[in-house]
């Protein structure tokens, strides 16, 4: 174990909808190969990874994560992780009849079904004796994938259309997680028209009991406990339903039980919401001011995402970037897009060098009563697959922002105060040009000058990360044709069957005055609402005068971003 260990929660539908995506691509970059050395700019799995052992003695590499979701929300991936069983049922401590219920889970799709194929392969050669009766099935196994890496080396990896298959988060993650990893909420149905879990309340409700708390603390506490040099937190969460209610009554634990350690927060909103009647829009406005409010109090730095450009009155329309083909309507597209960005945005304090701490990121946002950062992505950072260098790249944009922002009601801002840009995925070879002005020695050296140029009143920071983000399936197939499949733009069209295996990616962290129009607006929207005549927010608790400390807030938190 490495040290600098983050737990991570994730509380939500939506939340692990990303959740999902984002360990795949962290898992798809492991090194397996024991005696590749690793360089300073490639990422320290064992941060946001723990090494275990099935009751089997077989080593398991899972998440630090704590997912929180509602009961049919899992679809075919049990409890448990799918990792740990052996087989048997637990025992039941009960000396009465037992009635057992099972739901019926729906079938695999073709992705599910090729990747448990795979593992059964796997598992079956480790288990061969290699005695004579069992030669003539090995060799047929290794013809078999020998055939199949060879199509994959001329054709590219398979190519899976999974747009119409996914309806849960589970439907895509290949990642197996621990046992103590996964705990459902089993006072609501997911998808339940009749009983929505709709309001900030009832998500505070739920774990206000005692006995349901606990049973998330403990999941906490076992894996905080299994580190040596706890970093923090990172906590994605559903910001527009009952599920933000959960994330601040869990919030406000760790800051409590944890105030030393940082909490990165990244409170994430779906770009098509109900929309069609004005409870609705009732419900997403009151439930986002609560949820943005609570957020701010117990995170060390709050992150706002959805592909959204606004959500108060109107929803916005969608984000535009230039070489997506996305489906806002699909949480599996929204999900991947948003998951690059966190994944490559958390790249400095990941690394193998160590020199940089969560704690740093934090703190240099969180100056002055600042708690909110808004986050934009290149997805992918277009660089043409001829011999164009990244600081050719860098010159063609003149003034464009090479960035779209991925935080609603926040543009990005010519002259941000703070800035922590990451850039990945860039070949070294892509380094020197004639023509350049920003020639330099290295490719962090491009990117500073870059960042001095351009934004010359900022304080920046450049991470130049050696890893592409791996886009292979199950990542949805969203890029234009024109995106190759490493990632370039061509001048020549994919293949109608191929997808795109890697893409480079830059991110932007900021933290502006423009963040000011966030608060003025969301305050603004919410103050238009008699909470009096919303029986149901006052069901769950709230209450006239706990509504008007919550506008007063949002207020002085758009206040403390006003430049005097």
């Amino acid at each position: 174990m490495s040290g600098r260990e983050i737990v991570t929660l994730q509380i939500g539908h939506y939340s692990n909808f990303i959740g999902a995506h984002w360990w795949n691509l962290q898992e798809s970059t492991f090194l397996y190969d024991a005696g590749r050395e690793k360089g300073d700019d490639c990422v320290n799995h064992d941060i946001l990874f723990r090494e275990g052992i099935t009751f089997q003695g077989a080593v398991t590499y899972t998440p630090r994560l704590v997912a929180i979701d509602l009961k049919g929300s899992l679809n075919t991936l049990n409890r448990s992780g799918g990792l740990y069983e052996d087989g048997r049922e637990d025992e039941v401590k009960w000396s009465e009849d037992v009635t057992l219920h099972e739901a019926m889970s729906g079938p695999k799709n073709e992705y599910l079904t090729d990747l448990e194929m795979e593992c059964e392969e796997s598992t079956s050669k480790r288990k061969c004796d290699y005695s004579k009766e069992n030669e003539d099935e090995d060799l047929l196994r290794e013809g078999k994938k020998a055939k199949r890496e060879a199509n994959d080396e001329i054709f590219g990896p398979k190519f899976y259309q999974l747009n119409d298959d996914i309806r849960v988060w589970s439907d895509y993650m290949r990642t197996y997680l621990h046992p103590k990893s996964i705990h459902i909420i089993n006072e609501y149905m997911h998808a339940d028209e009749q009983r929505p879990f709709s309001v900030f309340g009832m998500g505070q409700h739920v774990f206000s009991d005692p006995d349901i708390f606990e049973q998330v603390e403990d999941r906490i506490r076992f894996f905080v406990e299994g580190c040596d040099q706890l970093q923090g937190f990172h906590i994605l969460a559903d910001a527009c339903d009952g599920f933000a209610g959960s994330a601040s009554c869990f919030l406000q634990y760790l800051e409590d039980e944890f105030h030393s350690k940082s909490r990165l927060t990244f409170g994430v909103t779906p770009p098509t919401l109900p929309d069609s009647t004005a409870l609705d829009r009732c419900n997403r406005i009151i439930n986002h001011a609560l949820s943005y409010e609570k957020m701010c109090e117990y995170s060390s730095l709050y992150i706002p995402l959805s592909l959204a450009t606004s959500l108060w009155r109107k929803i916005g329309a969608p984000q535009k970037f230039p070489y997506l083909q996305y489906k806002p309507e699909l949480h599996y597209h929204t999900g991947a897009i948003l998951a690059s960005a966190v994944d490559t945005m958390t790249m400095p304090y990941r690394r193998e060098d160590n020199s940089v701490h969560i704690t740093d990121i934090t703190q240099s946002f969180s100056t002055l009563g600042r708690k909110l950062a808004s986050l934009s992505s290149s997805l992918p950072y277009v660089m043409a697959e001829d011999e164009q260098t990244f600081a050719d790249s860098l010159m063609l944009l003149g003034d464009k922002s090479p960035w779209r922002s991925l935080s609603p009601h926040i543009h990005n801002s010519v002259s941000p105060d703070v800035q922590s840009c990451v850039v990945r995925g860039i070949p070294s070879d892509r380094l020197k040009s004639r023509k350049s002005l920003l020639d330099k020695s290295s490719l962090s050296d491009i990117l500073q000058q870059y960042l001095t140029d351009v934004y010359s009143n900022t304080q920046n920071s450049g991470c130049i990360m050696k890893e592409s983000c791996c886009v292979s399936a199950p990542f949805p197939h969203i890029f234009t044709p024109d995106i190759n499949r490493l990632g370039f733009l061509s001048s020549s069209p994919r293949l109608p069957k191929q997808g795109v295996e890697k893409v480079p990616v830059m991110t932007s962290l900021q933290s502006s005055s423009e963040i000011s129009n966030l608060f003025t607006s969301l305050h603004e929207e919410t103050s238009r609402f008699n909470i009096r005549k919303n029986h149901r927010f006052l069901d769950e608790g709230l209450d006239e005068d706990a509504f008007k400390v919550v506008l007063d807030n949002l207020q002085t938190l758009g206040s403390c971003y006003h430049n005097n």
